[in-house]
């Protein structure tokens, strides 16, 4: 099937992204002793993790306890009705994930989180200001609306202040392009992991 030059881009990419992370392009047999040390691995990073948890953090002990952190393998559909705080719940566990961020450097020169991680949120409903914006009134516990309308404190703004001063240092990266294909979504994520590292990639919402 011919393919437009973009899919052509975005397909040899991946199987470019596939062979650099796996080390091999096609699946099959893993030696046992193989999965043996991966498992050694995970359970001691888990020891060394704050919380002792096998994955990410999300910052919500009682979400933590149930599921034991975010795994690597993981897809997780946050479900519910309009204006029941689903975007809400990925955005803290967005940010609580990138500001808990603690690397790590390998043998290699690369990078790796040893506590948190490199956050990836594409927010295809809402702008990168807004979202920004809705990030800093829970950290502040200051009202978005109020925000938007000026309607704050000499004190309030000192504390936005600090927060974005604070914000400005967490590996939290956000795309707010409208109408993405999965194809494209796909690609700006390996170029993400490929130039700042993810560990976790938030999509808000799915059903887009």
């Amino acid at each position: 099937v011919d393919l437009i030059p973009r899919q052509q881009i975005e397909d040899a990419e991946r199987r470019l992204f596939e062979l650099a992370e796996t080390g091999r392009y096609d699946g099959g047999f893993e030696a046992f002793t193989d999965a043996v040390k991966d498992a050694i691995e995970m359970a001691s990073a888990a020891h060394q993790r704050d919380g002792h948890l096998s994955g990410l953090s999300t910052g919500i002990h009682r979400l933590d306890t149930m599921m034991g952190g975010l795994q690597g393998s993981d897809l997780i559909i946050l479900a519910g009705r309009p204006g029941m705080g689903k975007s809400s719940l990925a955005t803290n566990i967005a940010f609580n994930i990138a500001a808990s961020y603690e690397p790590v450097p390998q043998a290699d020169g690369s990078m790796k989180a040893a506590n948190g991680g490199v956050v990836g949120f594409f927010s295809l409903e809402m702008s990168s200001e807004q979202l920004a914006t809705r990030i800093i009134s829970e950290q502040t516990e200051i009202s978005s609306s109020k925000i938007r309308r000026g309607e704050i404190t000499d004190e309030d703004f000192r504390k936005l202040i600090a927060c974005a001063e604070m914000m400005q240092k967490i590996p939290l990266y956000l795309d707010q392009t409208g109408g993405i294909s999965i194809a494209q979504l796909a690609a700006r994520a390996r170029q993400l992991k490929r130039q700042r590292g993810l560990d976790l990639l938030v999509i808000d919402y799915i059903q887009l």
